[in-house]
């Protein structure tokens, strides 16, 4: 089958919308977690991360399915993308007048008490944050990859989306990290939420505009349960089964993903310049090598990257939790490969999902995509991590300010994280079946 080219514009659409994106989601995903830490709260640290990543993947769910449903019914996605990112980059930057000093004097708190009324206020904005970034990326911009993409092409254009969330934490990594280890979170957060306004008003301009689609006359309601119908389930058996695959590997990201960046720098001990090349190196190496994958991909099929892919995340994550500090050679070395494996499992079951997603119903497919996806693996993932620390930790971090002792991650996150990951392996397998015995 002959690929379908893609022009210039929609694939500096796909780049420049997609990766401010991922920039900002940088913010949710990694920093507000460290931001939550920084605070002091001692050992409830954890259960406020925890709450946060909760509650945010209970928002960006419902946002999703129900505005994702909206695009489909209305036909047309630019709207929601342009402004929705132009308001997103507002609350992001809002992060950036969140002080513990600034909230223990305005209302004459102790430190420890301003601390937790600092992290409430982080739950509360980010719940805001994600309304705006789900209804731009995860609803509009997701939809939108998938409406203007096909089988030809999509796994090309998947393959480059899957590389974004670790290019945007290098980017973020290598050229603002540094603020937030001298403690300058406002600067942090203005440039990354101006940043992701400028990205809105700019895609204004660059997103071509939408032709008129001929929209099949379906009730809004109708649209919106459309995913969850048996007689759907029964005619798309690869997309759901492929969904359960894509909800196991993103348990096993949440094991270990919010607690990262506090187990690098106070676990590992591995700050600065030393950081940003650790994690450069793992990052760029792995993106490289997800782009090679998905070339292969392209080449011989989806279904058939599905196990190996897994094998790869699962060996990273498990040889990872053996690294003892002080060997940082060793883990940049097995962080690549799992980031490699990470990048290259999101990117494979990106496309799986893409491929099925009945044609005309992409943005309302975006709601139950979020549910595995997001959902139910931020509800229970971090919470796992939480168990993990609070039960086998072995470390320490006593805050100068509030004078609280909070538990360090321990490196069991990362072997727990490898072991769920291999239970991805039989869905996987079982789509793999199911394509062979269609040829």
């Amino acid at each position: 089958m002959k690929e379908s080219k893609l022009s210039l514009r929609m694939w500096l659409v796909y780049i420049i919308v997609g990766l401010i994106g991922q920039i900002a989601w940088v913010i949710e995903n990694m920093y507000l977690n460290t931001f939550i830490f920084s605070f002091g709260v001692g050992e409830s640290y954890s259960t406020y991360i925890s709450l946060t990543n909760a509650l945010s993947a209970i928002v960006a769910v419902l946002t999703t399915i129900f505005l994702g449903t909206l695009t489909d019914k209305i036909g047309k996605r630019k709207f929601f993308i342009s402004f929705g990112y132009i308001i997103w980059g507002i609350s992001t930057l809002a992060f950036g007048f969140i002080k513990v000093d600034t909230i223990q004097s305005a209302f004459s708190l102790s430190a420890l008490s301003a601390a937790k009324t600092a992290a409430i206020l982080v739950i509360v904005l980010d719940c805001i944050m994600t309304f705006f970034g789900s209804t731009s990326n995860d609803a509009a911009f997701n939809a939108y990859v998938t409406k203007t993409t096909d089988i030809t092409n999509v796994s090309k254009v998947q393959g480059v989306l899957a590389t974004f969330p670790i290019i945007a934490m290098l980017i973020v990594f290598a050229g603002l990290n540094s603020l937030t280890e001298n403690g300058k979170w406002d600067i942090f957060f203005y440039i990354i939420g101006g940043i992701t306004t400028l990205a809105g008003v700019s895609s204004l301009f660059l997103i071509p505009k939408e032709e008129k689609e001929e929209i099949e006359d379906i009730s809004f309601m109708r649209r919106l349960i459309s995913g969850f119908l048996p007689k759907n389930i029964k005619k798309n058996p690869s997309l759901y089964i492929g969904l359960i695959a894509f909800l196991i590997y993103c348990i096993s990201c949440n094991i270990f993903m919010p607690y990262l960046m506090i187990y690098i720098q106070y676990t590992m001990e591995i700050t600065g310049t030393e950081f940003v090349i650790a994690l450069g190196v793992a990052l760029i190496l792995g993106s490289i090598i997800t782009i090679l994958l998905g070339i292969l991909q392209n080449k011989i099929g989806i279904e058939k990257m599905l196990i190996p892919t897994v094998l790869i995340f699962a060996a990273g994550c498990i040889l990872l939790s053996f690294v003892k500090k002080g060997q940082v050679f060793l883990f940049t070395s097995l962080a690549t490969l799992m980031m490699s494996g990470y990048m290259a499992e999101s990117s494979t079951l990106n496309a799986l999902i893409r491929e099925y997603t009945p044609q005309g119903e992409e943005g309302s497919y975006q709601g139950l995509r979020m549910i595995f996806q997001v959902a139910i693996p931020m509800c229970t993932g971090p919470f796992i991590g939480s168990a993990i620390i609070n039960a086998l930790s072995k470390g320490e971090y006593i805050d100068s300010l509030t004078g609280a002792a909070s538990p360090l991650p321990p490196s069991f996150i990362f072997l727990m994280a490898g072991l769920v990951a291999l239970l991805s392996i039989i869905p996987s397998f079982i789509v793999l079946k199911r394509s062979t015995n269609k040829k």
